[in-house]
Protein backbone atom coordinates (compact mmCIF):
# COMPACT_ATOMS: atom_id res chain seq x y z
CA UNK A 1 0.00 0.00 0.00
CA UNK A 2 0.85 3.70 -0.28
CA UNK A 3 -0.02 6.39 2.67
CA UNK A 4 -0.72 9.99 1.50
CA UNK A 5 -0.77 13.41 2.91
CA UNK A 6 -3.20 14.72 1.26
CA UNK A 7 -3.49 18.32 1.38
CA UNK A 8 -6.92 19.48 2.11
CA UNK A 9 -8.92 21.89 4.79
CA UNK A 10 -8.11 18.91 7.62
CA UNK A 11 -4.44 17.99 6.23
CA UNK A 12 -5.84 14.59 6.28
CA UNK A 13 -4.06 11.21 5.68
CA UNK A 14 -4.86 8.38 3.57
CA UNK A 15 -3.94 4.66 3.07
CA UNK A 16 -4.27 3.46 0.08
CA UNK A 17 -4.62 -0.37 -0.69
CA UNK A 18 -1.87 -1.73 -2.58
CA UNK A 19 -2.14 -1.79 -6.46
CA UNK A 20 -3.54 2.02 -6.21
CA UNK A 21 -0.36 4.18 -7.63
CA UNK A 22 -2.43 7.21 -9.00
CA UNK A 23 -3.67 9.62 -5.97
CA UNK A 24 -4.06 12.77 -7.41
CA UNK A 25 -7.58 14.30 -5.70
CA UNK A 26 -8.82 14.20 -2.28
CA UNK A 27 -12.29 12.78 -3.27
CA UNK A 28 -10.49 9.77 -5.12
CA UNK A 29 -8.35 9.07 -1.78
CA UNK A 30 -11.55 9.34 0.29
CA UNK A 31 -13.20 6.82 -2.15
CA UNK A 32 -10.64 4.14 -2.72
CA UNK A 33 -8.48 5.08 1.02
CA UNK A 34 -8.80 5.05 4.70
CA UNK A 35 -7.99 7.65 6.44
CA UNK A 36 -6.19 8.41 9.86
CA UNK A 37 -9.41 9.53 11.24
CA UNK A 38 -11.17 6.85 10.21
CA UNK A 39 -8.15 4.41 11.35
CA UNK A 40 -8.13 6.12 14.75
CA UNK A 41 -11.76 5.43 15.45
CA UNK A 42 -11.51 1.81 14.52
CA UNK A 43 -8.90 1.39 17.09
CA UNK A 44 -10.88 3.18 19.75
CA UNK A 45 -13.24 0.56 18.91
CA UNK A 46 -11.90 -2.08 19.30
CA UNK A 47 -12.05 -3.71 22.86
CA UNK A 48 -8.81 -4.66 23.31
CA UNK A 49 -6.88 -3.07 26.23
CA UNK A 50 -3.59 -4.00 24.63
CA UNK A 51 -3.10 -3.31 20.70
CA UNK A 52 -0.29 -3.10 18.65
CA UNK A 53 -0.39 -2.00 15.03
CA UNK A 54 1.91 -2.55 11.88
CA UNK A 55 1.87 -0.28 8.86
CA UNK A 56 3.86 -1.47 6.38
CA UNK A 57 3.27 1.12 3.29
CA UNK A 58 5.33 3.97 1.56
CA UNK A 59 5.02 7.24 3.60
CA UNK A 60 3.49 5.43 6.42
CA UNK A 61 5.51 7.47 9.29
CA UNK A 62 2.27 10.27 8.06
CA UNK A 63 0.36 7.86 10.13
CA UNK A 64 1.87 7.36 13.38
CA UNK A 65 2.73 10.89 13.31
CA UNK A 66 -0.93 11.86 13.30
CA UNK A 67 -1.64 10.39 16.87
CA UNK A 68 1.41 12.43 18.02
CA UNK A 69 -0.80 15.64 17.16
CA UNK A 70 -3.61 16.04 19.26
CA UNK A 71 -5.48 18.93 21.74
CA UNK A 72 -5.52 18.89 25.44
CA UNK A 73 -8.86 16.94 25.87
CA UNK A 74 -7.38 14.22 23.58
CA UNK A 75 -3.77 14.41 25.40
CA UNK A 76 -5.89 14.11 29.07
CA UNK A 77 -8.29 11.48 27.59
CA UNK A 78 -5.42 9.30 26.28
CA UNK A 79 -3.12 9.71 29.24
CA UNK A 80 -6.13 8.16 31.75
CA UNK A 81 -6.46 5.31 29.10
CA UNK A 82 -2.83 4.53 29.11
CA UNK A 83 -2.57 3.95 32.21
CA UNK A 84 -4.72 0.89 31.93
CA UNK A 85 -3.70 0.40 28.60
CA UNK A 86 -0.88 0.25 26.22
CA UNK A 87 -0.60 1.24 21.98
CA UNK A 88 1.94 0.64 20.20
CA UNK A 89 2.22 1.75 16.46
CA UNK A 90 4.99 0.65 13.98
CA UNK A 91 4.85 2.70 10.43
CA UNK A 92 7.35 0.90 8.27
CA UNK A 93 8.92 4.38 7.06
CA UNK A 94 8.93 7.98 7.88
CA UNK A 95 6.30 10.34 6.16
CA UNK A 96 8.36 10.83 2.80
CA UNK A 97 10.23 7.54 1.92
CA UNK A 98 9.29 4.63 -0.09
CA UNK A 99 8.85 0.96 1.59
CA UNK A 100 11.70 -0.78 0.31
CA UNK A 101 10.96 -4.34 -1.20
CA UNK A 102 14.17 -6.95 -1.55
CA UNK A 103 12.44 -9.97 -3.19
CA UNK A 104 15.58 -12.03 -2.76
CA UNK A 105 14.29 -12.16 1.17
CA UNK A 106 10.83 -13.46 -0.04
CA UNK A 107 8.98 -10.39 1.88
CA UNK A 108 9.17 -6.39 1.74
CA UNK A 109 12.05 -5.51 4.59
CA UNK A 110 9.71 -4.53 6.88
CA UNK A 111 7.68 -7.47 7.32
CA UNK A 112 11.77 -9.40 7.31
CA UNK A 113 12.85 -7.49 9.95
CA UNK A 114 9.92 -8.02 12.13
CA UNK A 115 9.89 -11.90 11.64
CA UNK A 116 13.87 -11.87 12.47
CA UNK A 117 13.19 -9.84 15.46
CA UNK A 118 10.39 -12.01 17.00
CA UNK A 119 12.53 -15.29 15.94
CA UNK A 120 15.78 -14.36 17.26
CA UNK A 121 16.82 -17.42 19.77
CA UNK A 122 17.11 -16.72 23.36
CA UNK A 123 16.33 -13.15 24.00
CA UNK A 124 13.65 -14.36 26.12
CA UNK A 125 10.33 -12.33 26.32
CA UNK A 126 8.62 -10.48 23.33
CA UNK A 127 7.13 -7.37 24.64
CA UNK A 128 5.37 -4.22 22.03
CA UNK A 129 7.70 -1.65 22.82
CA UNK A 130 10.87 -4.13 22.51
CA UNK A 131 9.63 -5.44 19.45
CA UNK A 132 9.12 -1.97 17.89
CA UNK A 133 12.66 -1.06 19.74
CA UNK A 134 14.35 -3.82 17.93
CA UNK A 135 12.74 -2.99 14.43
CA UNK A 136 14.09 0.56 15.13
CA UNK A 137 17.61 -0.99 15.21
CA UNK A 138 17.18 -3.56 12.37
CA UNK A 139 15.59 -2.17 9.40
CA UNK A 140 17.80 1.43 8.71
CA UNK A 141 20.55 -0.95 8.91
CA UNK A 142 19.25 -4.08 6.67
CA UNK A 143 18.01 -1.87 3.91
CA UNK A 144 21.08 0.04 3.58
CA UNK A 145 22.42 -3.55 2.76
CA UNK A 146 19.97 -4.60 0.29
CA UNK A 147 19.10 -1.29 -1.07
CA UNK A 148 22.48 1.21 -0.26
CA UNK A 149 19.66 3.41 1.55
CA UNK A 150 18.24 3.70 5.14
CA UNK A 151 14.40 3.21 5.81
CA UNK A 152 13.81 4.50 9.13
CA UNK A 153 10.21 3.24 10.93
CA UNK A 154 8.27 5.67 13.25
CA UNK A 155 6.79 4.54 16.53
CA UNK A 156 3.85 5.80 18.53
CA UNK A 157 3.04 4.14 22.02
CA UNK A 158 0.76 5.25 25.05
CA UNK A 159 0.24 3.56 28.08
CA UNK A 160 1.90 0.74 29.39
CA UNK A 161 3.84 -1.94 27.31
CA UNK A 162 2.89 -5.23 27.07
CA UNK A 163 3.92 -9.28 26.13
CA UNK A 164 3.49 -10.34 22.98
CA UNK A 165 5.35 -13.60 23.74
CA UNK A 166 8.47 -15.34 24.36
CA UNK A 167 11.54 -16.14 22.26
CA UNK A 168 12.30 -19.64 21.99
CA UNK A 169 16.03 -21.04 22.79
CA UNK A 170 16.76 -22.57 19.12
CA UNK A 171 14.55 -19.20 17.48
CA UNK A 172 14.04 -19.75 13.93
CA UNK A 173 10.61 -19.07 11.98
Amino acid sequence: GIALDVPSGDSEFYYVLHGVTQMTSLERCSTQGVSASEMRTALAAIRAKKQVMFVDACNSGAFASRFTARGAAEETALAKLGRATGVVIVASTTKDQAAVEARELGHGLFTYVLLEAVTEPGKGEITARGLALRVEELLPVLTAKYRGIRQYPVTFSIGQDFPLGFHTEGGGR
